[in-house]
């Protein structure tokens, strides 16, 4: 019995430092899997372009799945550094996500410093302030992916993204309202370009009301092709030997409100480009083009006990001077909470493009566009059930 004792306190001696070493690294993530079978919908293309039918079919997705690690380490006096870690997970095998057996912190990764009084400042490669200033208000966000806002919102933008080479700002909260400020530039050696990319939003949430403005401006010049949604999916390039750069600057705009078990969301962007580099075709005619263009997006959430129910609308107006490359989403879909980290959920959602405009479904997770990219002017729609849970 006595040696039984000693042997479990000796294990426990040697267990206890291993234990407060990691004691403060927390362990989380998000397990999105759904069924979806998607209708790339029938050809209705402008006179210059062919029409074309697209498949249908079914497939597992793994839409938002990550895992991640964070933690922090008190230095007194109010300041702590912090670090976080975060990968996508391809729980399904497929497209869109982390390669599988791939970890590399292709997410929200960072490390840095922490004042409860003077904020947090972060560097790695972070979502920029202007993605994530209205991301509450997308009722089917969180990993309902097939319905994702930023099919259309945001789409021809390249701010909606994740900024490698970043410094992140965020403020403490200020009666509710908190600031962020990034700073982030590309990767290009050996080139004598300067790609960069600045990043401002407020956000204010008291009670009912949630409000945030966002600006965002991005100078862009990789020489690589760029596919415009909008202007029937064709692809435009700069000379991969100019010097020449492409701006382009973003506004966005979002107001959210709550009353009862309902919730209203409602959300603005305008966006400007300007380059004399970026060229292509238009509906048959060289032009120089533009993804000068606006978009809202309107949604409602209605929660009844264990049920949630949705709907979404988002409108993609025409690029400036370009007629029929506008396109319009529906969204319906409902979800049933098991417990407060796991829900059942279930959507239908469909594009509706322009004859000239080429929008598909799933704005980030689900792959959608490498499986099923929708043609110019066609309508694809698609149903979507699934899991959530949260960890």
């Amino acid at each position: 019995m006595m040696k039984k004792i000693l042997a479990a306190a000796i294990v426990s001696a040697f267990a206890a430092p291993a234990f407060a070493a990691t004691a403060n690294v927390d362990i989380y993530g998000v397990v999105g899997v759904s069924v979806d079978y998607v209708d790339g919908g029938s050809g209705n293309a402008g006179d210059n372009f062919t029409s074309k039918d697209s498949e249908s079919r079914a497939r597992v997705s793994s839409n938002t799945s990550y895992i991640g690690f964070k933690g922090a380490e008190d230095l007194g006096g109010g300041l702590s550094a912090v670090w976080q870690i975060e990968q996508a997970v391809s729980l399904d095998q497929g497209a869109g996500t982390a390669a599988p057996g791939t970890w590399a912190g292709g997410r929200n990764s960072f490390g840095g410093l922490s004042s409860k009084t003077l904020g947090s400042l972060t560097f790695g490669n972070q979502d920029t302030p202007y993605k994530t200033s209205t991301g509450k208000l997308d009722v089917f966000g969180g990993g309902q992916y097939l319905a994702d806002y930023r099919s259309l919102f945001g789409a021809t933008t390249n701010g909606s993204v994740r900024a490698t080479n970043s410094v992140l700002y965020t403020s403490p909260s200020l009666g509710g309202l908190t600031l962020r400020a990034l700073g982030g530039a590309q990767q290009e050696n050996g080139s004598t370009r300067d790609p960069r990319l600045y990043s401002l939003s407020g956000v204010y949430e008291n009670g009912p009301l949630f409000a945030t403005l966002a600006y965002e401006s991005t100078r862009f010049a990789t020489g690589a092709a760029t596919v415009i949604a909008g202007a029937g999916g064709n692809t435009y390039s700069t000379d991969p030997l100019s010097t020449a750069e492409t701006d382009q600057k973003s506004w966005r705009a979002g107001v959210g409100y709550s009353f009862g078990n309902t919730k209203l969301g409602l959300a603005y962007e305008k966006t400007d480009l300007d380059s004399d580099a970026l060229t292509g075709t238009i509906d048959g005619g060289d032009t120089s083009v533009s993804t000068d263009r606006d978009a809202w997006y309107a949604s409602v959430a209605h929660k009844m006990g264990n049920i949630t129910l949705k709907a979404a609308y988002t409108k993609a107006n025409e690029l400036d001077g370009t007629d029929d490359t506008g396109a319009s989403q529906y969204s319906l879909g409902a979800s049933y909470a098991l417990s407060k980290r796991t829900e059942l959920f279930g959507l239908y959602t469909q594009v509706k493009n322009d004859s000239d405009a080429a929008y598909s479904l799933g704005g980030g997770g689900t792959g959608i566009h490498a499986v099923n990219t929708a043609a110019v002017g066609q309508d694809p729609r698609g149903i979507s059930v699934g899991m959530i849970h949260k960890f």
